[in-house]
């Protein structure tokens, strides 16, 4: 992978969308964050990492960190739809959801997600969590 690793957030807590970057600046702080507050957004986002109509493009993510319980378009939605474009089908895609329920873990899976993880508490866990997040976009090449 070239240059640093981009990573599109789609979270509409504000609470956790603050800790998350705090755990990002703290441990891998040359990490590109692109942040969303909704499922519709984060497609219009992946739909316009290529240019269209002279309008520059979004950096490509190598890494979706998806909340499911968000405003307009679930996280379900969103792994659904993603996993359907062939230009974005091999995206990893990361749950982070504060449910921890067998079933959403399971359909999540089944939808197409690369990982489930329940949102930590406490910090030290979340910056655990950041660090095992990582890898997942070292296999990516950046757009």
């Amino acid at each position: 992978m070239k240059g640093p690793l981009t990573i599109l957030i789609a979270e509409d807590d504000d609470g956790d969308l603050i800790l998350l970057k705090r755990a990002f600046d703290k441990v891998s702080p040359q990490t590109r964050l692109m942040v969303v507050k909704d499922g519709e957004d984060a497609l219009r986002y992946l739909k316009r990492t290529s240019e269209v109509d002279g309008t520059p493009a979004f950096p490509f993510p190598q890494v979706i960190l998806l909340d499911l319980a968000m405003p307009r378009r679930g996280g379900f939605e969103v792994i659904e739809l993603v996993r359907s474009d062939p230009r974005l089908r091999k995206l990893p895609i990361i749950v982070m959801s504060g449910e921890s329920n067998s079933e959403e873990v399971a359909r999540a899976y089944e939808l197409g997600a690369n990982a489930y993880f329940l949102k930590p508490n406490d910090p030290e866990e979340l910056y655990k969590m950041v660090a095992s997040l990582l890898p997942f976009g070292l296999d990516l090449p950046s757009s």
